[in-house]
This record gives structure tokens, C-alpha cells and sequence, in this order.
């Protein structure tokens, strides 16, 4: 067990390192273009949210692999995620009416995932699927490191940016999806990384966790994308069989009330 415990802190040390690395080289970087196909017409959509002092760098090899998969993908460009979250979703809000986005799956890494929590209600009907990666429900005592920051001082633990939360956490969406690494040095733990219990009870609301250890792993491992995608293909698999049976019955009943029209003259 101290072993284990050794490597994974010199496994999260590595990652750190990387992750302080692509701050600056962020900097130099900008998010691609939506894809050239109208929105409306795509028929997987995702919209990647970066993560705290992200840019969308740490997105890249997600934004490929979802694109293998057949996603039409779009990295919001928000700036740094530094300031008030709020504001931030109202900024999302506003990226997903001016690319006409709606009908799509909405992935939050890590901070981003409160800025889509933070997207407010008015704007939610353009998402059909909230997928929150990495998130701390309960905050993090790394943000005391950052306090500085804005964004830094609402996710410490026990701050006044968490007494707002369970009212926006029971606005929902209509689906929420929540992955979690098994351990993260981000989140504290795993059960500081799942969905609050009155949020994690509800019907709509699934909790999985990947093969993988390690806050930025959650989108630079291979593994853990792979296992990501993999439980979104099947989502999304079953809400089109749920929509064709439901077609189904509609034509049926269309039919069975054409035929006692008929029968009726």
C-alpha cells in the first residue's frame, strides 16, 4: 500500500509539472474553429468546457478521439478560467446561442463542469446531456494555493460560492452524467468528486468512474478517454432506440385513429 501510495504521488507530481507546463504555452494557443457544418444539422454534438487556467490545450487528444468516434466537437474559448464562475457560464451561455448550438452533450472538465452547472436556465434547453469529468462537488484545499484567484477562492471548501450551489446542482438538466478518476489529487477523494447524495438519488443522474488515476489523466490517458466515450456511444445509443420506439408509437396511434376516422364515415 505505501508503495502504491509513492507512485501514485510521483505519478501526480509528473502531471503537475505537465500541467503547469501548458499554462504558458497556452498562452499561444487558441481553440479551433466550430466545424464548418451548420450545427443544426450535426447529429452527435459535444462542447468541451477547459478546465481551471485551461484554454482548451488539455482537450486536444479528447477533442480527436471524440471526433474518431463520429462527435462533431467545438472548444469554448472563455479566456483563462480564473474569474467568477457565474459569469463564465453566462460567457457559455452566450458561445452555444452565437454558433446556434442546441440538441448537443455538454462536457465540463474539471472547473468547466461548474461552468456548466453555472449555465443559466434559460440556455439548458440547448443541451441534452450534461457531462461533468473531474469536478469538485465539495471543493478543493489545493484552491488556498491559488486564492488569489477568483475562481480559486469559490471552489475552497465551506465557501459562500458552495452555499449557492444546491439550489443551481437541483435545477439539473435533463441527464446528467458524472465520471470521477479513482483517485484524484484535485478532488481529494472519490467521494469528493461524485455528485451530492440528494443530486446522485434522482432518476436522470448516473455516476462512473474510469480506469484511471489522476486528475489530468482524466483526459490525457488514453484509457480513461476510451472508457469516456465508450459510455457515451452507449448513452447515446439508448436515447436513439428511446426515440424510435417513441416515434413508433406516435405513427401507431396516428394510424389505428386514421383507420377509426375512416371506419367512421
Amino acid at each position: 500500500m505505501f508503495f502504491r501510495c509513492l507512485w501514485f504521488w510521483l505519478l501526480e507530481a509528473w502531471e503537475m509539472g505537465v500541467f503547469i507546463l501548458l499554462i504558458p504555452l497556452s498562452w499561444f494557443w487558441q481553440a479551433p474553429l466550430p466545424p464548418k457544418q451548420n450545427a443544426a444539422h450535426a447529429q452527435k454534438k459535444m462542447v468541451l468546457v477547459p478546465g481551471f487556467l485551461g484554454r482548451g490545450l488539455e482537450l486536444r487528444s479528447l477533442r480527436r478521439d471524440l471526433q474518431s468516434a463520429g462527435f462533431e466537437v467545438w472548444i469554448v474559448s472563455l479566456g483563462f478560467q480564473a474569474s467568477d464562475i457565474a459569469k463564465k457560464g453566462q460567457k457559455l451561455a452566450a458561445y452555444l446561442e452565437t454558433h446556434g448550438l442546441q440538441d448537443c452533450y455538454l462536457l465540463g472538465y474539471s472547473l468547466g463542469g461548474w461552468v456548466a452547472l453555472n449555465l443559466p436556465q434559460h440556455s439548458r434547453w440547448r443541451v441534452t446531456t450534461l457531462i461533468t469529468l473531474g469536478v469538485a462537488f465539495a471543493g478543493t484545499p489545493m484552491a488556498w494555493l491559488l486564492s488569489p484567484l477568483q475562481a480559486a477562492r469559490q471552489l475552497i471548501p465551506g465557501s459562500s460560492f458552495f452555499k449557492k450551489q444546491p439550489a443551481i446542482l437541483a435545477e439539473g438538466y435533463a441527464k446528467h452524467l458524472n465520471f470521477s478518476a479513482q483517485a484524484d489529487e484535485i478532488t481529494a477523494s472519490r467521494q469528493t468528486s461524485a455528485l451530492p447524495s440528494p443530486d446522485r438519488a434522482l432518476p436522470n443522474r448516473q455516476e462512473l468512474c474510469l480506469p484511471v488515476w489522476g486528475h489530468l489523466n482524466l483526459v490525457r490517458r488514453r484509457q480513461a478517454r476510451q472508457a469516456l466515450i465508450a459510455s457515451l456511444l452507449a448513452d447515446l445509443n439508448a436515447n436513439s432506440l428511446s426515440r424510435a420506439w417513441s416515434q413508433s408509437v406516435v405513427e401507431l396511434e396516428q394510424d389505428i385513429l386514421s383507420q377509426f376516422q375512416a371506419v367512421s364515415r
